[in-house]
């Protein structure tokens, strides 16, 4: 895929008065246009926008934001039972290697353990570390100012409306073509 950028445009309006404002224009690296009203295009841009604000907020605790979503998931649901990692794969619609990948990060950086299962050898549970719980609330904290920013201006009607929407546009992503 080429390389894509934004440009401003400048308008005018009615009374004459000048106004700038920002049009969001994709353009390739030939300069054609991308449709503004893609929401592909804008799902991409928020999931960059976002990847990149919550692993820059992230890096003092040496996890990116996709591993502290997954630590909070393993830390939450713990709490009624054992974790494994096809729960974390079924609710982040993860495959298996990308799945394992994050866990081994996690691992590395101290922040969960696998212990195995006595009632079946292949299975290792997912347990947080001492260190996961020290950082948890903390890393929590930098998710939800997150959270914060990316909806500040909208109504709660709004973002329950996004959500809803980007349900709606995953499950239509599940369906056969």
């Amino acid at each position: 895929m080429p390389a894509a950028k934004f440009l401003s445009d400048l308008t005018l309006d009615i009374k004459g008065k000048t106004q700038y404002h920002i049009v969001r224009i994709l353009t390739n690296k030939r300069g054609e246009n991308v449709s503004k009203d893609d929401c592909g295009m804008w799902v991409n841009v928020l999931s960059h926008k976002l990847k990149k604000r919550m692993n820059a907020t992230l890096s003092e605790f040496g996890i990116t934001g996709v591993q502290a979503h997954v630590l909070r998931f393993i830390i939450e649901n713990g709490k009624s039972g054992p974790v494994y990692q096809r729960d974390v794969e079924k609710a982040f619609e993860m495959s298996r290697s990308t799945t394992t990948g994050i866990l081994q990060l996690l691992e590395k950086s101290d922040v969960i353990a696998r212990e195995s299962v006595p009632e079946d050898a292949r299975l290792k549970r997912l347990v947080p570390t001492v260190r996961a719980r020290e950082i948890n609330t903390r890393v929590q904290e930098r998710i939800r100012d997150n959270e914060v920013q990316m909806t500040r201006g909208l109504s709660p009607g709004q973002v329950q409306l996004f959500l809803e929407t980007a349900r709606q546009m995953s499950s239509n992503l599940d369906r056969a073509p």
